[in-house]
């Protein structure tokens, strides 16, 4: 008898420490973030976007000015069709196709660098993320922080699990 009350009296201890230790801890140990929130709502990712648009810009801006001179001289080549004679016909479409060739291949190396530098900004923006979040969950004594977004890591959060808005805030406060 003297067992079945001293088990008894363990698993009641027990459960109060547990209850006690539930209700005075105010923080979750594992929480989450909206981590496409993060990158997309972070201040440094919209300079850096902007900054990156001016480059992109000029790079279409060249693009652009290509695309004129074969324009210009597809427009010579009809005009003047019937004043050439056969050798400058030859030469004159000749130097239509290089243009064209030219203007296609400053074209893909314009679109490939493009998506490379995309790449490697958005890598530099995810770094400078990651290092901030391990900061900041080891400040605030977070033992887990899941990565939540829109293709299924994870699928339901409770409200107070999810530090997006305090770690957006920080984020930002800090990059400012």
């Amino acid at each position: 008898m003297q067992k079945v009350f001293l088990v008894i009296n363990l698993i009641l201890t027990v459960t109060l420490f547990t209850i006690v230790f539930v209700i005075w801890s105010d923080k979750p140990i594992i929480v989450s973030v909206d981590s496409v929130k993060l990158l997309n709502e972070f201040v440094g990712t919209q300079k850096a976007k902007m900054q990156f648009k001016k480059k992109e810009d000029n790079w279409k801006a060249n693009l652009d000015t290509l695309n004129n001179e074969v324009a210009r001289q597809r427009l010579f080549n009809e005009r003047n069709f019937t004043k050439m004679s056969p050798t400058e016909r030859a030469n004159s479409y000749d130097l239509l196709r290089k243009k064209e060739l030219q203007f296609q291949q400053y074209k893909d190396a314009i679109d490939t660098f493009i998506q490379q530098e995309e790449e490697k900004l958005t890598s530099e923006l995810i770094k400078e993320i990651d290092v901030f979040v391990k900061d900041y969950g080891k400040k605030n004594g977070y033992s887990i922080i899941i990565g939540a977004n829109q293709f299924g890591n994870v699928v339901y959060t409770e409200e107070s699990y999810d530090i997006t808005e305090d770690l957006l805030y920080e984020l930002n406060k800090k990059y400012k």
